[in-house]
């Protein structure tokens, strides 16, 4: 009963901000749809215009089985209007063409704190311009490309080796057999209420190794660089963490979701010192956990290419 007083009161003050923040036109778009008008420019990873792609755009309309389709393909320019009625939430925009990665974007005109305005039935800006990037098809290879699954540990503030190809810890740890990194687990093995936060040191002991930071393209499904730049300059530590105070609010810096990590490691030198062999990598994403039971985690995805010296990071999918 007290649950559901709670749950009251809070959807009560939902609506009355919502009420407040919002004139009755913007509400009735959000119940009944409004017109939209958008201009897709579809552009290849170089910034040409992409003719002939094929576009599928959903116009939600509340309830996922309301919404709509429209379909069509891009002009000699590269452009593809769309026009039709949406309540504003759901806006999904699919293009596929031969010899390029599919991609994929999603919009919405009624993001809680960033909402658009309606006028004359219409959602504002009328007649938006989206560039979406549909990305070539080069030179894909045979590189593992990991799922990202968590890999526990009992092992807790001590450093682990971590193999990115196998994706879990090095033996006797893990099933690894080379160590790409060492993993630290900063954590006092306390879950809640007591739970105050923990986090992941990496650093990179082998001369030469180490990674460096790269933009995504998030809409394409290949998403990383096409291949590894060696002349960059590789950096050999990082630290990402969470803090939970008293009242549980949550702050951490964690790996940004609009970049991945290149990285260089299985490096080999000769009598003078010189790198003459490595394998490059890319890192999509760094996670780490705590479990109940007192065992921390990380979970890392990312694709290894098992080919020394090939700095190729385009993987066969």
């Amino acid at each position: 009963m007290k649950y559901a007083m709670v749950l009251l009161l809070v959807l009560s003050v939902t609506l009355d901000i919502f009420a407040f923040k919002k004139d009755p036109a913007y509400r009735k778009a959000r119940r009944e749809g409004a017109q939209t008008r958008m201009e897709l420019r579809i552009e290849d990873d170089r910034g040409n215009a992409v003719a002939d792609a094929n576009v599928s755009v959903f116009m939600g309309m509340n309830l996922r089985e309301r919404g709509y389709w429209i379909k069509g393909s891009t002009d000699t320019n590269g452009i593809f209007v769309v026009t039709g009625k949406t309540c504003g939430d759901e806006v999904e925009i699919y293009l596929t063409k031969e010899g390029y990665y599919d991609s994929m974007k999603k919009l919405s005109f009624a993001t809680m704190g960033a909402e658009k305005d309606v006028k004359d039935g219409k959602w504002q800006p009328y007649g938006e311009k989206q560039v979406i990037i549909l990305r070539h098809r080069q030179n894909p290879c045979a590189i593992r490309i990991g799922k990202g699954d968590f890999a526990l540990t009992k092992h807790l503030n001590q450093w682990l080796g971590f193999d990115i190809q196998k994706h879990d810890f090095v033996h006797p740890y893990g099933t690894g057999d080379i160590a790409d990194f060492e993993v630290m687990i900063e954590w006092n093995g306390k879950w809640l209420p007591e739970y105050t936060g923990m986090g992941v040191r990496i650093r990179f002991v082998i001369p030469f190794s180490g990674y460096y930071e790269m933009p995504i393209c998030p809409e394409s499904n290949f998403k990383g660089p096409y291949v590894a730049d060696a002349k960059k300059n590789f950096h050999q530590a990082a630290t990402f963490d969470e803090k939970v105070d008293a009242s549980m609010n949550r702050t951490g810096h964690h790996l940004d979701k609009n970049k991945c990590w290149v990285v260089r490691s299985r490096c080999k030198v000769d009598i003078n010192g010189e790198l003459i062999s490595a394998n490059y990598s890319v890192v999509h994403k760094i996670r780490f956990c705590g479990e109940p039971n007192g065992e921390g985690g990380v979970g890392i995805m990312g694709a290894f290419n098992p080919t020394p010296n090939d700095t190729n990071l385009e993987p066969r999918q």
